[in-house]
Order: structure tokens, then C-alpha cells, then sequence
């Protein structure tokens, strides 16, 4: 705050259910308010009978008001009417607990059954659905698009010459390392990039010089770029007002609109709130019920569970893909991912270096890789000699110095195969991974392999440490690759 300021603050209440306004006073008469918001708001006025004599004192004495500020409204929402001292230092948010405190046993209230972020099987309402859904789908074609940007090193062409094609309804990801371009691609079907070159179409309609705010397109940042400080409705219905596509709308058509949103992201309940008092989870539908309340012709999603925690990951990937395919509104999101992509996408598109190495369904993808670099990509092969005993036995041929297997595509064996081309090997490791368990292994000629099963696989025959077993390795699952082949 500038010398001679007034400031009115107004400070996130970090109490739930403290409501109303707390006024205390300061130092010269200044005013400091808190109440349940997240923003501050500064108005400067000097007053008259400011002198530049005066101004070094008032400035030291300010401090104060910041100084026991926290103390203060911490004594008002306990209901206390004493004010801190200079002396006293400000109470710790939350109160520390004592030593002994985190050693005792669980209440019954804090030892309540885990609830799942979204309920995965809940009927979507046809009415509301009807009401939220976008005119029709979009089909979305990018052409010979580039992008080059201006470094401090020179140009740098991150986009190379890509076309991409993604129908009408359809869910698209976009996977590839860091650096690939996926996420440049997707601002520029967006308008938040201009192209370098080439064109991008909705439909038949070139939107390629288009404005982003034109192009009636809905966009989830990975940060979700939620406002603070206004409510979770407010969030919603940020767009509505302004929206071209909807034309204006009155105050009770935009709170129903909001409404039904939050009815479909099942957050109805929460709807005056703010987003610092919501999960990870609730504040990325909020961003998806933000992103979609202005009906767009397309949905892009960067990143979309990237903040979240494993669990509430898979839930949501489940509920996601369930409602856009109710909505059936196109879509089309950036993921690291690879277990992601392949659980939720109609269709993955592989990034790397600002090219398309490989685009088709998910499974077609995994089962025929058409390079190194995609098979070690999408899954976790192991790394082996081209020359070992177990390749050599498989019957696959390569002029490259290493082949890719995948742990899935290893045959276990507890007797020798005549009939069959097996491999013996010494059992090193067992691990129980839940579902799965890893094994790894280690070849008579000193290869060591990993395999994965399902752990029912083992319920009869389960696998020791230093026991013998044979393994077959498939020639069409494996591939050749030389170590440039595998640079990002």
C-alpha cells in the first residue's frame, strides 16, 4: 500500500462457516474488514492533512496493522473481543497440534469410509442433457499446419508440417514427451496460437485468421484458471453474459444454465462456494462445467487430471468420457499419460519432435507400434541384446544392436516346450504389485527380463526365487531399435 493510503481489505475467511462481516480497527483510524471472499481490493485516497514530515512515521507505524492483522481476525471468528498486542506473537493457522495429539486413536468421525470423487454409475438427466448439449457435433481438420517460434537461439519450428483429421463425436488424445508440439497444436486449433502456416477447419469453415472468441470453442487449462474470488457459479457463468453463439441472456436463464451445469458435474451443492475450498477434483469439473456453459461447437482439455491424485484420476476418467459421449460434443485433450489415453480415447495420435509419428485407435496402436520410439513410448519394454540367446531362439531377425519386448508379451512356461521355441531362465524376483505381479528373470547366457501376470495366473503354480522356468518370446512383439532411435 502506497504512503497515505486508506485500505479497505477484504480477506478469504478461512473458516467454513463464519459468515457475515468482522470490522476491526487500526492505527490512525484505518479501517480493515474481513469477510468470506479471496480478492483484495485497495482504494487510495490521500488525506488533506497529510504532510511529507510525517509520512516516514506513519509508515513504520503501518506495519503494525499487517503485523497483528492475522492475530485479529483469528480472536473475532473465536468470538473473542480482545485485541493482539505488539508483544504477543500472531496464533499459528491452523493451531499446531500438541506432540502427543497425532498419536491418538482415530474418532469415528475421522475414521469414516472413503467417498468416491464422482459416482461413476449416476443416471444422467435427459432433460438436462438436452439442455446442455452443443447443436451438433464438429468434425475438425488441421492442414499442413506449422508453428515456428522466435528464440533467443533463432526460429524454432515446434509444429512441422501436420495434418489431422478428427471426426464428428470423437474423443482424440494427444500423447508425445514434452517439447512434442501436442499442446501448440491444440492452441492453434484453438486461436489462442496463430499458425506460422497451413489451415485449420471446423466443419467446412475455414477459422484459420478466426479470433479464439469466434471460434465457439471450450477450453480447460491445466492450472483450470479458475477465479478466486468469485464463487463456483459465478465460475460457471463467467461466459453467458457475453456469449455470441447464445446471444444475451437474462439473469434466470443464466442462473438455470448454471444450475444444470452443476447438476450435471454433481456439484450442485456447492455452488457458492469458492474454488480455495474445493478439492483438486471438484475444481477440474468446475473448470469443465466453465467450459462448457457457453455451448461449444468443440472441447479441448490440456492436461485435464494431471493435479489430481491416482484415485480420484480413475474416477474421473470414467465419468469424463461417459459424459462426452452424452453430450456428444467432439473432443480433444493433451495427456502425458499413456494409460489415459489408452482407457479413454476413440482415437491417439502420438507426438514426436513436431510430427505425427502414429495416429489410430489406441489398441491398434499398442499391439502394432510402427517404430521404437512409440512402442517405448506407450508402454515400459524391456531393453535386450539383439544377439542374445532368448532373440535368437524367438526366430526374429534385425540388423539393429537392441530389441524392445514388453513384460506383457513375455510366455511363461514351468516345463520345457519341445514343440515350441522357449528359453530356460532362473527366477531372480517376485513382486506383488496388487492386481499384478512383476517377475524378473535371468537367462542362462546373463540376460535379465521382466514379466508381468495377473495374480490369478499364480493362485496354483505360484512362482519362487531361484526356481527354473521357460520363456517364449513372440517375434512379432518385439522390434529392433538402435539408441538414437529412442531420443525425445
Amino acid at each position: 500500500m502506497a504512503h497515505g493510503s486508506v485500505g479497505r481489505i477484504l480477506f478469504a475467511n478461512p473458516i467454513a462457516d463464519v459468515a457475515g462481516r468482522h470490522s476491526l480497527s487500526f492505527n490512525e483510524g484505518t479501517q480493515v474488514s474481513g469477510r468470506e471472499c479471496s480478492r483484495v481490493v485497495l482504494s487510495s485516497a490521500r488525506p488533506a492533512e497529510w504532510t511529507r514530515q510525517n509520512a516516514s512515521r506513519r509508515s513504520v507505524e503501518s506495519n503494525g496493522i499487517f503485523s497483528n492483522l492475522k492475530s485479529n481476525l483469528l480472536t473475532r471468528f473465536k468470538g473473542g473481543n480482545q485485541q493482539s498486542t505488539s508483544d504477543k506473537k500472531p496464533p499459528i493457522w491452523p493451531p499446531a497440534q500438541d506432540a502427543d495429539e497425532s498419536d491418538q486413536e482415530l474418532t469415528e468421525e475421522d475414521d469414516k469410509p472413503y467417498v468416491p470423487e464422482v459416482n461413476k454409475d449416476a443416471e444422467l438427466d435427459e432433460s438436462v442433457l438436452k439442455e446442455i448439449a452443443s447443436k451438433g457435433a464438429t468434425e475438425v481438420r488441421v492442414v499442413d499446419v506449422d508453428k515456428v517460434f522466435l528464440t533467443s537461439q533463432g526460429m524454432k519450428r515446434v509444429v512441422k508440417n501436420v495434418s489431422l483429421r478428427v471426426e464428428a463425436g470423437q474423443l482424440v488424445a494427444l500423447v508425445g514427451p514434452s517439447g512434442s508440439g501436442k499442446t501448440t497444436l491444440l492452441r492453434m486449433i484453438a486461436g489462442l496460437e496463430p499458425t506460422s502456416a497451413g489451415k485449420v477447419y471446423f466443419n467446412d469453415e475455414d477459422l484459420t485468421d478466426v479470433h479464439v472468441q469466434d471460434r465457439d470453442v471450450g477450453f480447460m487449462f491445466q492450472s483450470y484458471a479458475l477465479f478466486k474470488h468469485m464463487t463456483v457459479a459465478a465460475n460457471v457463468g463467467y461466459g453467458l453474459s457475453t456469449s455470441k453463439r447464445r446471444g444475451k441472456l437474462t439473469p434466470e436463464q443464466i442462473k438455470k444454465r448454471v444450475d444444470d451445469l452443476l447438476s450435471l458435474v454433481q456439484l450442485s451443492e456447492y455452488g457458492d462456494r469458492f474454488p480455495p475450498q474445493l478439492s483438486g477434483g471438484q475444481r477440474q469439473r468446475v473448470a469443465l462445467a466453465r467450459a462448457l456453459a457457453t455451448e461449444p461447437r468443440l472441447l479441448l482439455l490440456d492436461e485435464p487430471f494431471g493435479a489430481l491424485d491416482i484415485v480420484v484420476r480413475q474416477e474421473l476418467r470414467t465419468w469424463v468420457k461417459k459424459l462426452q459421449k452424452a453430450l456428444n460434443i467432439t473432443t480433444i485433450f493433451v495427456t502425458h499419460d499413456q494409460d489415459e489415453a489408452l482407457e479413454m480415447a476413440d482415437y491417439m495420435v502420438v507426438f514426436h519432435r513436431g510430427r505425427i509419428l502414429q495416429e489410430g485407435a489406441p489398441f491398434e496402436i499398442y499391439e502394432r507400434p510402427n517404430s521404437a520410439f512409440v512402442m517405448n513410448f506407450i508402454s515400459d519394454p524391456n531393453v535386450i541384446p539383439a544377439t542374445c540367446l532368448a532373440v535368437r531362439r524367438s526366430g526374429y531377425r534385425t540388423t539393429k544392436p537392441y530389441v524392445l519386448v514388453r513384460p506383457d508379451d513375455v510366455t511363461i512356461f514351468y516345463e520345457e516346450k519341445l514343440d515350441l521355441p522357449t528359453t530356460p531362465a532362473t527366477v531372480l524376483e517376485v513382486n506383488n504389485m496388487g492386481p499384478e505381479v512383476l517377475c524378473e528373470i535371468k537367462y542362462d547366457d546373463g540376460v535379465t527380463l521382466e514379466f508381468n501376470r495377473q495374480r490369478y495366473d499364480f493362485e496354483d503354480q505360484p512362482l519362487e526365487v531361484g526356481q527354473r522356468v521357460h520363456l517364449q518370446l513372440k517375434p512379432l512383439m518385439l522390434k529392433g531399435f538402435s539408441p538414437e532411435d529412442l531420443k525425445a
